[in-house]
């Protein structure tokens, strides 16, 4: 399943292990005017849990999303919460961290609550307007075993002991937004400097605390995103992306060696900014990273969504850096994670985009057919694609898949309304079928635009689902429009229209040009679902094998 804030400000919960492109989730919750959501056990039941805040306050909240487990008011007057809640410590003594910013007198500070909802301690107030208000990150700065945590307020990083909310002291400056902990995987350097308005580099903070020093940093412009970590045969690597450019740097987190570049436009990389241009590419701007350790195969990666409209997954180890494939949305890519979506203990990929779609990815098991067309049989049009069937029933015709040994077809409504139904299961809508092309005439109406969807199946699985781009179905047969004899002899109007988009994304599929935006072809990996984030209408695909 899947939490995600949507562009409403609810967040909502959704059930997706059927999921299909065609075939909406289950929303299980609908929680509205919280952010930042936490997922973990609270109450120590053995059931994921929710904690996530709102302006003045942290809730917690069981994974019905009804029932309360606590609601606990950590800002008062003109205070906001302030980025992520973050858990430190186990057991009864876990606690949940957010920060607070003072809109009257630009003051930051963190806010802990227990797991049973007390407040349990706030830092010294610090001034941070204009000066930076970052997010936390877990280290035991003491060297106690405990959880303590790093922030950037005004400049530096302060270490905050876990325990009672004191303020240790303070690293080097820099605003470091979202510093990274690597204690004990990089050599001497314990924490990385990521998310800044300096060049990201490596500091060592000493236990007991008593300050930092610096172990390297790199000759570079300010990041300000968000780098991750990932580990390489010659040790942990640092990716991150530099701010308001296509550039993708990766270089060994222990002392900032091995350092590659390289450039993203339209779904490649280049050796520089000139490279790309000089080859006519487009290029747009990344992102934040995320990073696994497998993407498939034991293969290390790191993923970049680009205002190019693409998402990247680049191998971190090789040199120069390869790409292991690109995924095209047509819309700026925002950030993605790693989630089980289908509970099969592997792990896809939710991503999103600028079309207002939150989208699933998954490895492609079967390539879907190429193109999808409607076509209209009864005025013999079988080999082009109409956007106005005035036949008695509705056509379609795809390439063949190579390796598949039969398809599945379904019929929609633009709507999202399933009209075919499995004779052997009602409430599946796809019909078995070894032939590329179909009929359908049941339950029709005239005036509905209709859209087929075909996936491909084969030995090793079921590939995501092509979708047509629609057709107005304009059957009547007492109508008399003059041109094309249709079979009882009734003249009828047969001529092309522009293969006019049905408010989708106007293409032909997940293998071609349209489709919810979800072209896959030539990537290795296929899209698994795509969620309207406005939570308007979703399309979604089954995971493939």
């Amino acid at each position: 399943e899947v939490v995600v804030l949507d562009s409403r400000g609810g967040l909502i919960r959704l059930a997706t292990a059927d999921a299909t492109i065609t075939q909406p989730p289950e929303q299980v919750f609908r929680w509205q005017g919280v952010r930042f959501p936490l997922l973990t056990d609270v109450d120590g039941d053995g059931i994921t849990d929710v904690v996530a805040v709102d302006d003045t306050r942290m809730h917690a909240r069981e994974a019905d999303g009804t029932s309360v487990l606590f609601t606990t008011p950590v800002a008062m007057g003109q205070q906001n919460t302030h980025g992520d809640v973050v858990p430190i410590g186990s057991g009864a003594s876990r606690r949940f961290v957010t920060g607070i910013f003072d809109r009257g007198d630009g003051n930051g500070s963190l806010a802990a609550v227990s797991v049973a909802g007390a407040s349990s301690w706030r830092t010294t107030p610090v001034r941070v307007a204009g000066s930076g208000f970052g997010y936390p990150t877990v280290d035991d700065v003491q060297g106690d075993g405990g959880d303590d945590l790093l922030v950037n307020m005004a400049s530096p990083l302060r270490a905050i002991d876990g325990a009672d909310g004191t303020i240790l002291g303070t690293t080097r400056g820099g605003h470091s937004n979202m510093p990274i902990n690597v204690r004990g995987r990089a050599g001497s350097t314990t924490t990385l400097w990521a998310g800044s308005h300096t060049p990201p580099g490596g500091i060592t903070i000493a236990q007991p605390f008593s300050g930092s020093s610096d172990v390297w940093e790199l000759d570079y412009r300010a990041t300000r995103h968000f780098g991750a970590v990932v580990e390489c045969p010659d040790g942990l690597q640092l990716a991150i992306s530099r701010f308001g450019s296509a550039q993708l740097t990766v270089a060994r987190a222990e002392d900032g060696a091995n350092r590659r570049d390289v450039y993203a436009a339209d779904g490649n990389l280049f050796l520089s900014a000139e490279a790309a241009a000089a080859s006519g590419a487009i290029a747009g701007l990344l992102g934040n990273a995320t990073a696994t350790q497998d993407l498939g195969g034991g293969q290390p990666a790191v993923l970049f969504g680009s205002t190019d409209g693409y998402l990247y997954a680049i191998d971190p180890c090789s040199e120069p850096l390869r790409k292991i494939w690109s995924l095209s949305f047509r819309a700026p890519v925002g950030e993605a994670i790693f989630a089980d979506t289908d509970g099969d203990g592997l792990e896809e990929l939710v991503v999103s985009a600028a079309d207002g779609f939150l989208y699933g990815v998954d490895t492609e098991a079967l390539p879907a057919p190429e193109t999808v067309l409607d076509t209209d049989p009864g005025l013999g049009l079988t080999t082009e694609d109409v956007d106005e069937t005035r036949g008695a029933a509705l056509g379609a015709r795809w390439d063949a898949v190579p390796e598949a040994e039969s398809y599945e077809y379904a019929v929609f409504t633009i709507g999202g309304s399933p009209v075919t139904r499995n004779p052997m299961d009602e409430t599946n809508p796809f019909i078995p079928t070894t032939s590329t092309s179909v009929e359908h005439r049941l339950g029709l109406e005239a005036g509905t635009t209709y859209f087929f969807a075909v996936r491909a199946i084969g030995a090793e699985g079921t590939s995501s689902e092509a979708l047509s781009d629609g057709t107005l179905y304009a059957y009547d047969p007492s109508s008399v429009d003059g041109g094309v004899t249709l079979d009882a002899g009734a003249p009828v109007d047969a001529s092309g229209g522009g293969d006019a988009s049905v408010g989708r994304d106007g293409g032909g599929g997940s293998g071609g040009e349209g489709g919810c935006g979800c072209r896959a072809a030539g990537t290795g990996r296929a899209p698994l679902w795509a969620l309207l984030a406005l939570g308007a209408f979703a399309w979604w695909r089954r995971r493939s094998a």
